[in-house]
């Protein structure tokens, strides 16, 4: 694949469109604010461009998981700032938990589709890298907002369980499974609802690059399959790992909203609109 200059301007004058209909009819996104987002997509994507070229060709293998590490971070910074829960609390757990699922299902996929050549091959690692902590910041962000709202605004079942002999673990297993389900569903959903010619992205990708239809059939599947174990992996370990730093010794919840601030407690409207009641079973 070879894109000139002149028709990667061409290609871009698409987004003219949109942002004359959002200009037309007066929308409530502005102009500028889409402008705004247009250009940190370009800078963005030319940083990350611009660091893989340098690494493929002139980075060592070093480097490259160098690379990996940070991409893995500002994963694992984006998904608590979404969650708006405390960053200085929860990065460490976070950052392992994606890291691991990251490290573990990244493995996994090389060896499946590429052998061992591929481990070390900045390559084939680095994009696969790159795609599952992608996916990991969406999920984490969603399950450890739900998990923690979950616990602020439900604490009384927590502690009905706390007070009838269950042990801590065993209290939170409700809200575990309302975490994981963020995690689950919207990849049952995806998978479920993949149409030919609108989801599959990465097999029309790798069909234009030169890839046979049935490689490009195979390695779609092969990253589907990575991006769903990525995905349930990281909301699994994060949730199991926060344990620690989201109680005190006392196994009272901490406030972790903003930066350690004092919450307000939860009203009637704010369970109305946690539809994430979790029933515990039995």
């Amino acid at each position: 694949m070879n894109i000139t200059l002149i028709g990667f301007l061409l290609g871009m004058l698409l987004l003219a469109l949109p942002l004359a209909v959002m200009h037309r009819y007066g929308l409530r996104i502005s102009t500028g604010r889409a402008l705004s987002a247009i250009v940190r997509m370009v800078v963005y994507v030319g940083i990350v461009g611009g660091a893989m070229y340098t690494l493929q060709k002139h980075g060592g293998v070093g480097m490259s998981l160098l690379f990996v590490l940070v991409l893995i971070v500002l994963s694992s910074v984006t998904a608590i700032l979404r969650s708006r829960l405390s960053l200085r609390v929860m990065f460490v757990p976070v950052t392992v938990a994606v890291a691991v699922s990251v490290v573990v299902t990244g493995v996994w996929l090389l060896l499946a589709a590429f052998g061992t050549g591929a481990l070390v091959s900045p390559r084939f690692f680095l994009p696969v890298a790159g795609i599952l902590s992608g996916v990991t910041i969406t999920v984490c962000a969603d399950s450890l907002s739900a998990y923690y709202d979950g616990l602020r605004h439900h604490n009384q079942l927590y502690f009905y369980l706390l007070g009838n002999g269950a042990t801590h673990a065993e209290a939170l297993d409700a809200f575990v499974r309302r975490a994981l389900e963020k995690a689950v569903v919207p990849g049952l959903s995806q998978m479920a609802t993949m149409v030919v010619g609108t989801s599959p992205v990465i097999m029309w990708t790798v069909v234009m690059c030169g890839s046979g239809a049935l490689e490009a059939s195979a390695f779609q599947l092969l990253v589907m399959a990575a991006v769903f174990c990525a995905s349930v992996l990281s909301v699994l370990l994060a949730v199991t790992l926060t344990r620690r730093y989201m109680f005190d010794e006392y196994s009272l919840l901490k406030p972790l909203r903003g930066n350690g601030r004092k919450e307000v407690p939860a009203t009637r409207e704010d369970t109305a609109r946690d539809a994430d009641v979790p029933e515990e079973e039995g």
